[in-house]
């Protein structure tokens, strides 16, 4: 849906790539990953330095009972505050620059794996909220932890088994804030909460929506004047 709005329209020109989920699918995704990832980010002048995966694939919201079922079906991880990973698409992500190089494209060394979450975990921002400033001053905590590529497993199964467990590590971090109002500590260092600036991200997308629609619905007119 979202790459036939405005938000679409900026990631298609930015070099993002939308990913069909379900069986069906998967072939076909597994094939425009490589293609893609070849025209954008290896084989371009392009000075490209990182790679953005959101592994989930979707709203959490809507996929929390499908990954739980799915999830008791295959003897994986039941996870209450983040859904399962869409394994085979990072996989390939992951094969696939590690072992391509060109002259202007080097092999990334790290995976920098960043949880998001809130205080309330029923008390997030969603789009409407941004778009008409309705939403109170939210705090969002983050948490960065690093990976050096060479470490993760090359194997699909040994690399399904440490992906899995990256994310009974998210659901521990989430499960603590919840209940502290902090992640936990590992070197001793506080982790102050970040708070996010809304009022600029909120003018943005609320001109970027109208302009969209705008434009839109002046299309629509004229088309359905001259038809």
């Amino acid at each position: 849906m979202f790459r036939y709005t405005h938000f679409g329209v900026i990631a298609g020109h930015h070099g993002d790539m939308f990913v069909e989920s379900g069986k069906h699918a998967k072939t076909q995704t597994l094939a425009h990953i490589e293609s893609f990832l070849r025209y954008h980010y290896i084989d371009t002048d392009k000075d490209r330095r990182w790679i953005i995966i959101f592994p989930e694939g979707g709203f959490f919201y809507k996929r929390k009972k499908s990954c739980q079922k799915y999830a008791r079906e295959n003897d994986y991880p039941v996870l209450e505050h983040v859904g399962l990973p869409k394994v085979s698409a990072i996989y390939a992500i992951l094969d696939i620059v590690r072992k391509r190089k060109s002259l202007t494209y080097n092999p990334p060394e790290f995976l920098l794996d960043v949880t998001i979450g809130y205080k309330d975990p029923n008390d997030g921002l969603d789009g409407l909220e941004l778009m008409t400033g309705s939403a109170a001053s939210q705090s969002v905590n983050i948490f960065y932890k690093t990976y050096k590529i060479s470490d993760i497993p090359t194997n699909l199964d040994d690399f399904t088994n440490w992906l899995f467990q990256v994310f009974v590590h998210k659901e521990y971090l989430l499960d603590y804030l919840y209940k502290h109002g902090v992640y936990p500590t590992y070197t001793g260092i506080p982790l102050n909460n970040v708070l996010v600036p809304l009022s600029l991200v909120k003018v943005f997308l609320y001109n970027s929506f109208y302009l969209f629609v705008a434009v839109s619905s002046c299309c629509l007119l004229r088309s359905h004047f001259f038809s």
